[in-house]
């Protein structure tokens, strides 16, 4: 085996996160801010080597360690149907709250690729008022493997459109939602 680093699924067995070789357990994006993957999640030393007070997990995670950090976990699914747009609110309220208390935070998913990826980019768009490509470009530089999936990535472009705040009445939101209650229904994920 190589130096390379798999992600231990919650049995513990080592794979590799959908065929994508991570080789850090996290990457710091600002300074406080990291992303990482489940396994960053549940290494105590790597935690506190990088002095994490708050976890943002996304996708069905029970929190590894509740009474050592504090935790906020979002159920999102990693397909282009799922609505994480609707998350952008409340996960930045989460990340700046902390990050402005001089805080540290960790944002995974399982592979600290396409989820979590997205979250960190809406992010940095609205904190640091970038557009999405810029701040996908940024994290790249960063992470290399960040992959938001295709519908994610629109949600990033919707969230520009929207000026950073998601708002349920806004006409790209409404589209968006229109649009997406569509495709779910193309390819199953929403029953008619």
């Amino acid at each position: 085996m190589t130096d390379e680093i798999f992600y231990p699924t919650i049995k513990g067995t080592r794979i590799n996160a959908a065929g994508v070789v991570v080789r850090v357990l996290s990457n710091e994006v600002i300074p406080g801010l990291y992303i990482g993957g489940y396994a960053a999640s549940e290494d105590l030393n790597h935690l506190k080597e990088n002095k994490i007070t708050h976890i943002l997990s996304l996708g069905s995670f029970t929190p590894v360690f509740p009474d050592q950090f504090s935790y906020k976990v979002i159920g999102i699914k990693d397909v282009p149907t799922e609505n994480i747009l609707q998350y952008f609110n409340e996960t930045y309220e989460f990340t700046d709250t902390a990050l402005k208390s001089g805080g540290r935070v960790l944002i995974h998913c399982f592979a600290g690729v396409s989820r979590s990826a997205t979250i960190v980019t809406a992010y940095l768009m609205r904190s640091q008022s970038m557009p999405v490509k810029q701040a996908l470009a940024h994290l790249k530089a960063v992470r290399n493997v960040t992959n938001p999936n295709t519908g994610f990535f629109t949600q990033l472009e919707i969230y520009h459109d929207v000026r950073y705040d998601v708002d349920v009445k806004h006409a790209a939101y409404q589209r968006f939602l229109m649009a997406n209650m569509t495709d779910e229904k193309k390819s199953g994920y929403l029953a008619s």
